[in-house]
């Protein structure tokens, strides 16, 4: 006896937008303050997985969302 499994297939969800806040975080400001003693100062450095550029040049450009996973990365990741 041969069985058939059917399996519904469900569409994608719509990818969430990386530069859109979750739930409980702030502004990219709020978020820099809350990680580092300096925000001013971090938000104004060249950081290399920014390609060179700064936090601020990033955002100045409309690249949050690279500035967000960045900081994302920077708080959650774990240290090794």
């Amino acid at each position: 006896m041969s069985a058939t499994l059917s399996f519904m297939i469900s569409p994608r969800l719509p990818r969430p937008d990386p530069a859109a806040r979750l739930p409980g975080e702030g502004t990219v400001a709020e978020e820099a303050a809350r990680l580092f003693a300096q925000p001013d100062q971090w938000l104004a450095q060249p950081h290399p997985e920014l390609a060179g550029r700064s936090p601020a040049e990033c955002l100045a450009a409309g690249d949050e969302a690279v500035v967000r996973s960045l900081l994302r990365r920077i708080r959650y990741a774990p240290m090794t």
